[in-house]
């Protein structure tokens, strides 16, 4: 998502360029683009990792790790869907 959005901007500033334009400012990033990166960024590392590289502790770690973010993101996926709030 991340590479796919620096080709864009890329694409975007060649064009205007082309066109004899200065390139368009980047506005600041919402909160929600600013997570929206970030989780996307992670899902590349993860995509990318190559398991049998790591040592039997580390791939325990990491199995822990994201099990627990997918605990913690499948009830998030369910309320956003629903727009609630987080339980208290």
């Amino acid at each position: 998502m991340v590479t796919a959005f620096n080709k864009y901007k890329a694409q975007r500033d060649k064009a205007a360029a082309k066109e004899g334009q200065a390139a368009v400012p980047m506005r600041k990033r919402t909160k929600a683009e600013a997570i929206a990166n970030s989780i996307a960024m992670m899902a590349e590392k993860i995509d990318d990792l190559e398991f049998p590289d790591f040592t039997a502790e580390d791939r325990t770690l990491l199995i822990d790790a994201m099990n627990a973010f997918k605990e913690i993101l499948d009830p998030a996926i369910t309320r956003a869907v629903k727009n609630k709030k987080k339980p208290v």
